[in-house]
């Protein structure tokens, strides 16, 4: 998968990247495996309910990493983030 400026990806579920890419989720909250920093460029990835990716993206970059905070759980972190481009979904028709 191709991306603009991305270090680093994170799957998201569908309804989660839906939040993220229409600008209503700028937050997440998630374990922090891959020792995320503030100024890093993720993609967050659509994966569908069998797990598996979608061709949906979004990058961010991210612009605060909460860690070792009072009531958050050792190894889990806050990521604060401002999407910059994405891929766009199709309507889905009904019948």
């Amino acid at each position: 998968m191709f991306f603009l400026c991305a270090e680093k990806e994170i799957p998201v579920e569908s309804k989660t990247y839906d939040r993220i890419a229409s600008y209503e989720q700028t937050a997440i909250l998630l374990y922090n495996d891959q020792e995320f920093k503030a100024g890093e460029f993720v993609a967050f990835r659509e994966v569908d309910a069998e797990g598996n990716y979608t061709r949906h993206w979004a990058e961010a970059e991210l612009t605060l990493v909460i860690e070792n905070y009072p009531g958050l759980e050792s190894g889990y972190c806050v990521l604060v983030f401002h999407v910059f481009a994405q891929t766009v979904k199709e309507e889905r028709k009904t019948e």
